[in-house]
C-alpha cells in the first residue's frame, strides 16, 4: 500500500465522526423546531378559543353589529343584526349591507381617510332612530373595511323633543306674564327681558340683552347690594327704585332668587317685579292727609259709588273711568245702566238686599257694562251705610278683575293640561303626608303595580315596599321632611298586585303645604326591565372576563387559580371595609383578570424554577401595562383597566409601573395589592415553596401604612384572624 492510500485510510474515522456530529446537531434542531411548532399550535388553539368566546359575547349583545369588506359585502354580523335584517346569520354573510338592514340606496358616509371613527344618527322612520358608530383601519381593520354598531335612541330623541316642547311652554309663560321678568348672568349682564319688562322700562329686549342690569336701577349701588343679598340669603323680596329709558324713576316690588342649572350650579339671578309706584304714592298721600277722606275716596284704585235705592248719588274718579262715563253723567242715574240686562240687575238686587239688611258685606264676581256697551269682570263688594233696616243707602266698591279672570282661565287650562300629563304618564306621581299616608296617587300606579289609584288613597305608602328596602325609603323621606334636601332619589323594590317585585326609582321633592298639612311629592319610575338588562349585560361581561382569565392561566400551571383566589379575597376585603356591593363586584372582576397582561410574557419565564434575572424581572413587570392596554378600550362600568394597571403600586411610591403614592392609587387597586401579596405568599411557586398564611399576614401587617393601605390591611387581618376566612378550594 502506498503512502497516499495509507493517509486516506487514516482520515476516514475523523470524517465519520464529523458527519455523526452534524447529524446529531441537525436532529437536535429538528426536535427544537418540532417543540416550537407544538407550542405555536397550542397558542393557536387558545387564540381560537378566545376568539370564539368574544364572538359569543358579540352575538349576545342587543345592539345590531356588522362588518363589511371593501366591496360592502358583510363579512361578520351578530344575531341582533341578522334578526333586524330578517335572515339567518349564515344568509347575511356576503350580502351587500345597504340592501339589507337598514335598507337604503347607497352606502353609509365615511371619513375622507376611511380609517377614522365616525358617529351619526340614522332614522329608519319617524318612530325609530339609531345612533350608528363605526370604525375602520384605525381600529385594526383592513383598508376600506368598516365595523358598524347600532344603538336604538328612539326614546332618547322623544325625550329630547319633549324637553324642547317644555322649553317652548316655559318661554310662553315668561312672555305672557304680566309681571316684569329679568334674568342676569353671574356678571349681572341681562340674559332675559320679557314683554312686561319692555312695557315697564321702555326698552326693547335687543336694547338691553348683554348690558349691565344696573342701567335699570335709579341708584346702581342698590343693584349691587341686592345682588349680594340674593347670594347671601338665596333669595330676596324688596322694594327697589327703578329708572325707565326716559329717565323716569318708579318703585317696584321685586322678588329675586339664584338661577341654577340641573346640578345646582349658580348661573345668575332671576328677578320678577311689579310696578308699585301708584300704590306707594297712594299710601304716601293717605299718611299725609289721613283725615281727608275725600282724597282717599277720589284717589282710590277701585271704583267707589254711594247709592240710595240703587240710584247713584256719588262716585269717585276710578268708577267713572272704569265705566267710561263722566262723573256728572252718573250722578242721579239708576244702577240698571251698568248691568248687561234688566234680569241681571234684578237678580243682584234680590241676592244683595237680604245681606245688606242684616249688616253683612255682600260680595260677588259679576260682569258689568261700560258706556260703550263692552262687558268686563268686576269684583263687587257692598255694605249698608247704616244698620237701620229702613235705610236703603249703601256703599259699593268695584274692582276690575278682568285680567285676573283671564289669568284664572289660563290657570284652569294649565291645571287641566298638567293633570292630563300626570294621569297619562307611565310614571306614578304620589302625594304623601308626613306619616307616609297616600293623599293622591296618579293612574300610572295601575300600569306599574296593578292597583287602581282609588285603592291606594288613604293607605300607607310603605306597605308595598320590600322589607329590606323600607329603612332607606323611610330615611330618605324623613330627610326631605326635615328640610335636609329638596330632592332625594332612592331605588327600591315594590310588590306588584300579582306578587312579583318591581324595581322603581323614587324621587322625592321638598315639603309643601296642602290644606294646612305638610306633604311631599314622590315620582316613581319603573326601572325593572332596565335593571334586568344591565344584569344580563354584566353577567355576559363577567363570563367573558372569566373565560379570558382562564385562558391566560393555562400558560402557567403553577399559578392556576391564583386570580380567582385573589379576586375572592379582594372582594371579601372590600365588603369588610363597608364598600357598596356594586363597587365590590367591580373589585372582584378586576381580581379575576388582574394578571391578563402575562399573556405577553414568554411562558419559560413564568415557569422558571429559579430567581429571575434583572431583564426577566423587567419583562414580568410589563404585565401591568400590558393588561391595561388589553382592557382600556372595553367599556366596563368600573375602572377595570386602571385597577389592573395600578395593582402593583405601593402606598410609599416604591411600586410599579408608575411609582404612584397614597391617594394617587385607586382604592380598588390598593385592596387588590394586599390580596395579591397574601395569596402569592401562601401559594407554591416554581422558584419557592409556599409560606404559611401567618407569614403572609405578618408581611402585610409589617408594611401596613407604608407599602400597603392601612384600612385594607386591617380588614384582611380581621377576615383571617377573627372571622375564619379561608381561600376557596382549588
Amino acid at each position: 500500500m502506498n503512502d497516499a492510500s495509507r493517509r486516506g485510510g487514516e482520515g476516514q474515522p475523523g470524517e465519520i465522526e464529523r458527519l455523526r456530529a452534524a447529524l446529531a446537531a441537525a436532529q437536535a434542531q429538528v426536535e427544537k423546531l418540532q417543540a416550537l411548532l407544538n407550542e405555536q399550535e397550542l397558542r393557536s388553539r387558545r387564540i381560537e378559543q378566545a376568539r370564539q368566546a368574544w364572538a359569543q359575547t358579540v352575538d349576545a349583545l342587543a345592539q345590531p353589529i356588522f362588518m363589511h369588506d371593501e366591496k360592502g359585502s358583510i363579512v361578520r354580523a351578530n344575531r341582533a343584526y341578522a334578526e333586524r335584517a330578517g335572515l339567518p346569520i349564515r344568509n347575511v354573510i356576503g350580502k351587500v349591507y345597504w340592501k339589507l338592514f337598514p335598507a337604503q340606496n347607497a352606502p353609509f358616509p365615511v371619513p375622507e381617510t376611511g380609517s377614522g371613527h365616525t358617529e351619526f344618527e340614522f332614522s329608519l322612520s319617524d318612530d325609530e332612530v339609531f345612533l350608528v358608530r363605526s370604525a375602520g383601519a384605525s381600529a385594526g381593520l383592513p383598508p376600506s373595511w368598516r365595523l358598524y354598531i347600532f344603538q336604538d335612541i328612539t326614546e332618547l330623541k322623544r325625550a329630547e323633543a319633549a324637553v324642547r316642547a317644555s322649553g317652548q311652554y316655559a318661554k310662553g309663560i315668561v312672555e305672557s306674564s304680566l309681571a316684569v321678568i329679568v334674568a342676569v348672568d353671574r356678571d349681572r349682564r341681562i340674559l332675559e327681558f320679557n314683554p312686561a319688562a319692555e312695557r315697564a322700562f321702555g326698552y326693547t329686549r335687543d336694547e338691553v340683552v348683554g348690558r349691565p342690569v344696573n342701567m335699570l336701577y335709579a341708584d346702581p349701588e342698590s343693584g349691587d347690594a341686592i345682588r349680594r343679598l340674593v347670594f347671601e340669603r338665596q333669595g330676596v323680596v324688596s322694594e327697589v327704585e327703578n329708572r325707565r329709558k326716559n329717565g323716569e324713576v318708579f318703585t317696584s316690588l321685586m322678588s329675586a332668587a339664584v338661577l341654577r342649572d340641573a346640578e345646582g350650579k349658580a348661573l345668575g339671578i332671576l328677578g320678577t317685579s311689579i310696578d308699585v309706584t301708584d300704590r306707594k304714592r297712594a299710601e304716601a298721600k293717605m299718611r299725609e292727609v289721613l283725615t281727608e277722606l275725600e282724597l282717599v275716596f277720589e284717589n282710590a284704585v277701585t271704583g267707589i259709588a254711594f247709592m240710595k235705592d240703587r240710584v247713584i248719588e256719588r262716585v269717585n274718579r276710578r268708577f267713572a273711568e272704569m265705566f267710561g262715563y263722566g262723573k256728572d253723567e252718573l250722578i242721579g242715574a239708576s244702577a240698571e245702566n251698568i248691568h248687561p240686562t234688566k234680569e241681571d240687575y234684578e237678580k243682584l238686587g234680590r241676592e244683595a238686599d237680604s245681606e245688606l239688611a242684616q249688616g253683612r258685606i255682600y260680595r260677588t264676581d259679576i260682569q258689568l257694562k261700560r258706556k260703550d256697551g263692552s262687558l268686563f269682570w268686576v269684583h263687587l263688594a257692598g255694605k249698608a251705610v247704616a244698620r237701620d233696616k229702613e235705610s236703603a243707602e249703601a256703599i259699593w266698591v268695584f274692582e276690575d278683575i278682568t285680567e285676573r279672570k283671564f289669568a284664572e282661565l289660563r290657570l284652569e287650562r294649565r291645571e287641566t293640561y298638567f293633570r292630563a300629563l300626570i294621569e297619562n304618564s307611565n310614571d306614578v306621581i304620589i302625594v304623601v303626608n308626613a306619616e307616609g299616608t297616600v293623599k293622591y296617587e296618579s293612574q300610572g300606579v295601575e300600569r306599574v303595580l296593578g292597583y287602581s289609584a282609588a285603592e291606594r288613597t288613604g293607605r300607607s305608602s310603605f306597605e308595598l315596599v320590600h322589607p329590606d328596602d323600607i329603612a332607606k325609603v323611610r330615611g330618605g323621606y324623613q330627610r326631605i321632611l326635615r328640610g335636609e334636601a329638596q330632592h332625594i332619589a332612592v331605588e327600591f323594590r315594590m310588590r306588584h298586585r300579582d306578587g312579583s317585585w318591581r324595581t322603581v326609582e323614587g324621587i322625592g321633592s321638598g315639603v309643601f303645604d296642602l290644606d294646612g298639612e305638610k306633604v311631599g311629592i314622590v315620582n316613581l319610575h319603573d326601572v325593572t326591565e332596565r335593571r334586568r338588562g344591565e344584569q344580563r349585560l354584566l353577567k355576559s361581561m363577567a363570563g367573558a372576563i372569566t373565560a379570558i382569565a382562564a385562558a391566560a392561566e393555562l400558560r402557567d400551571p403553577y399559578t392556576a387559580g391564583h386570580e380567582r383566589r385573589v379576586a375572592d379575597l379582594a372582594a371579601a376585603i372590600g365588603r369588610e371595609m363597608g364598600l357598596a356591593e356594586e363597587r365590590v363586584h367591580g373589585i372582584h372582576l378586576a381580581g379575576v383578570i388582574h394578571d391578563i397582561g402575562t399573556i405577553h410574557i414568554p411562558v419559560e419565564i413564568l415557569v422558571k424554577p429559579a430567581r429571575l434575572s434583572e431583564i426577566e424581572l423587567a419583562m414580568v413587570r410589563t404585565h401591568c401595562q400590558a393588561g391595561h392596554d388589553v382592557l382600556k378600550n372595553i367599556d366596563f362600568p368600573w375602572p377595570i383597566a386602571r385597577i389592573v394597571l395600578q395593582h402593583h403600586e405601593l402606598v410609599d411610591g416604591s411600586g410599579y409601573p408608575l411609582g404612584l403614592k397614597g391617594e394617587e392609587i385607586l382604592l380598588e387597586a390598593r385592596i387588590l395589592a394586599v390580596a395579591d401579596v397574601v395569596e402569592a405568599m401562601a401559594s407554591h411557586r416554581p422558584y419557592r415553596p409556599a409560606a404559611v398564611i401567618d407569614a403572609a399576614l405578618a408581611e402585610v401587617a409589617m408594611n401596613r401604612g407604608t407599602k400597603f393601605d392601612a384600612r385594607a390591611v386591617d380588614a384582611c387581618l380581621r377576615l383571617f384572624r377573627e372571622k375564619g376566612y379561608a381561600f376557596p378550594a382549588a
